[in-house]
């Protein structure tokens, strides 16, 4: 499991401008709007391949949108997430420094991110099922 993890780390993930108008509501023309103002970076695969977006370029997509969604001006959403640039990097790093195994029982994923550092008998599980998640705190199997 360990190098299924060590894989998933060094992934280099992107999506297309349909499949991030898909997931996260903004328009076609919403993102390359954002693009041109500098809000989003994009990058091709290809010398002449379609534009894409990396994951941290989707968070930031997500977060502009909930902003403008919620009355912000595009510029203030910009402030508020400038404000909070390291949230996203601190999510992929508890993520990244935390996950140990990834299980999957019928339509449950199970998330194992290990001991607590404060109470080493017991581990985190997180259940994620459709929209619902489940954390769950468990006593650390004995080996």
């Amino acid at each position: 499991m360990d190098k299924l993890i060590n894989t998933i780390k060094k992934l280099d993930l992107s999506i297309g401008i349909g499949e991030v108008s898909r997931l996260t509501g903004a328009s076609d023309a919403q993102l390359r709007y954002w693009e041109k103002k500098g809000l989003v970076k994009t990058t091709r695969r290809q010398s002449r391949g379609n534009k894409r977006y990396d994951l941290n370029s989707l968070m930031r997509i997500i977060l502009i949108k909930y902003y403008i969604d919620n009355g912000y001006t595009l510029s203030k959403a910009s402030d508020e997430i400038k404000s909070r640039r390291n949230y996203g990097h601190a999510i992929t790093t508890f993520i990244f420094k935390r996950l140990t195994t990834i299980q999957k029982k019928g339509e449950t994923i199970i998330l194992h991110f290990g001991v607590f550092d404060n109470d080493p008998n017991n581990e985190l599980i997180v259940k994620v099922n459709d929209k619902k998640v489940k954390m769950l705190c468990k006593k650390k199997k004995e080996n």
